[in-house]
């Protein structure tokens, strides 16, 4: 491991349930690994999670579940939680992204009443709801149905700020899976973005909303979870605020702050170290030495 030792898994995005299994097979001790929360596949609707390069005529498989309607969407829900999910994760709008960053298309995919289905559907079942959300429409929609999170928020006034401020619903910005892009990439147009992102995020951060860390990990170097810590300080967030939203934010986020996110007596023996002084220099994050999880030592160098 290299020094998150629980982590939340916010869809498999094709990989079907392997994240379940993933998460089983660490708890049984079969593999090493962190505790994890999973989310198995995401919800969407129908037309509204386009796979580009593809033929208009051909249909090919999606990584997330179609459901279209509240009843569709409850049955969704109930299998993926059969399934073995934690979380319950669904896009509140899509859009498309061309290789040079630009946005052709960005559009709510559920109804409310869709998304009022999903959460109330979840919450029965005793799980948080996650929502994928770049503008401030199917951002307001997810916050009024009730969803724990809010990722990546690109592109969000301060009125929507204030009603997750107000609902208690976490902000995990997720900065860094959108600045790779941006370097790999470096056009006018994702600069805009990535320039509104900070913006959001900066306005967030004055108003004091809960803001998690997450890195949108996947198809992003390893290193992307220590960048994003990376990002927050660099847009304005205090060294020790971005550690804190990486243990004490996250532990609340996940449920599980009576058992992890900080170094307590009665919590769960997880402890790094680093080479270097994170309060002074946030890059000294990616030097992990020493890594224990629930009292067992995983790297020692």
């Amino acid at each position: 491991m290299n020094g998150f030792t629980t982590i939340r898994d916010l869809e498999t995005e094709g990989a079907l349930f392997g994240d379940a299994e993933l998460r089983d097979a660490i708890g049984d001790g079969i593999v090493p690994g962190p505790r994890m929360q999973v989310a198995t596949r995401a919800i969407s609707t129908t037309g509204n999670y386009a796979l580009l390069g593809y033929a208009p005529e051909v249909t090919v498989p999606k990584g997330v579940q179609i459901a279209d309607g509240p009843w569709e969407i409850r049955k969704a829900v109930r299998e993926q939680i059969e399934h073995g999910a934690d979380w319950i994760k669904f896009y509140g709008d899509y859009r498309k992204f061309l290789p040079t960053g630009e946005i052709v298309d960005l559009r709510v995919t559920m109804t409310q009443e869709e998304m009022d289905a999903l959460v109330d559907e979840a919450g029965r079942r005793h799980r948080p709801a996650a929502a994928h959300c770049y503008g401030d429409d199917a951002a307001r929609a997810a916050i009024r149905a009730g969803v724990r999170s809010v990722e990546h928020g690109l592109f969000l006034d301060d009125a929507t700020l204030k009603m997750m401020l107000d609902k208690g619903v976490y902000y995990c910005p997720t900065l860094a899976a959108y600045h790779v892009s941006w370097e790999e990439s470096p056009t006018p147009a994702w600069k805009k973005v990535v320039d509104g992102h900070r913006d959001t995020f900066q306005r967030a951060l004055r108003m004091k909303l809960k803001i998690a860390s997450g890195s949108d990990a996947g198809d992003f170097p390893p290193a992307s979870a220590a960048r994003e810590l990376e990002l927050m300080v660099e847009a304005g967030m205090p060294a020790l605020k971005a550690i804190q939203a990486a243990t004490l934010v996250d532990a609340e986020l996940l449920g599980w702050q009576d058992r992890i996110g900080a170094v307590e007596p009665g919590k769960l023996a997880d402890v790094i170290a680093v080479d270097g002084n994170p309060l002074a220099d946030i890059s000294a994050l990616r030097r992990v030495r020493f890594v224990m999880k629930g009292g067992e030592v995983f790297r020692e160098r």
